[in-house]
């Protein structure tokens, strides 16, 4: 009897358990993707983004993390609470080979304001475009322009179809961005090259 009681009590720990840990890895992929770029036989980039956090970034080497970054997200600015997360990527499918080493442009974006989402600048975003460089072991960030802001009146050049990646393309050793509006231009077109070396 007594027996009996002990194996009745460890199953139930180990149901507990378990219980606990499926929680623990659910909760952890709801709440963190990830993107892999391959820039080489060698070397990876990953991007995990983490809601109401932000984006880590993680260089590595042969499977082995070398280095990482981390674009935080301001309190109440999550892009997820309007949808517009899935803007958080790198731009081109590849990575761009540059004199040093490697170029990855990616779009981070933030909800345009931490109140909420009313008015006209409430349910939008700001984007901003950041050249993240890889030399070997070592990545940073080069450039972080903002290329859409309500607050600024900056609107890319999307071809009416919603997908702002279409905005960029790569011409010379830059990036070139177009605009449907800029301030640099009173409100109107405008494309400007964002070199990479």
């Amino acid at each position: 009897m007594l027996n009996t009681s002990r194996m009745h009590n460890k199953f139930n720990g180990f149901l507990i358990s378990v219980f606990l840990v499926t929680a623990s890895v659910n909760s952890h992929s709801e709440n963190a993707r990830a993107n892999v770029v391959k820039l080489d036989e060698n070397y990876s980039i990953a991007f995990e983004y983490r809601n109401n956090i932000g984006e880590n970034v993680f260089l590595a080497r042969d499977g082995r993390n070398v280095g990482s970054l981390f674009f935080r997200i301001p309190k109440g600015r999550d892009p997820a609470r309007l949808g517009m997360d899935s803007y958080n990527r790198a731009i081109f499918s590849h990575p761009i080979k540059t004199l040093s080493g490697y170029a990855i442009p990616y779009l981070f974006t933030l909800r345009t304001n931490s109140g909420d989402t009313k008015g006209q600048c409430g349910t939008g975003i700001e984007a901003w475009l950041k050249i993240i460089v890889v030399d070997k072991d070592s990545i940073a960030v080069k450039k972080n322009e903002l290329v859409q802001s309500c607050q600024y009146d900056m609107y890319l050049q999307d071809k009416g179809d919603g997908r702002i990646e279409n905005a960029f393309q790569e011409k010379n050793g830059a990036i070139v961005v177009k605009w449907l509006s800029h301030p640099k231009n009173n409100g109107d077109d405008y494309s400007e090259a964002i070199p990479l070396n």
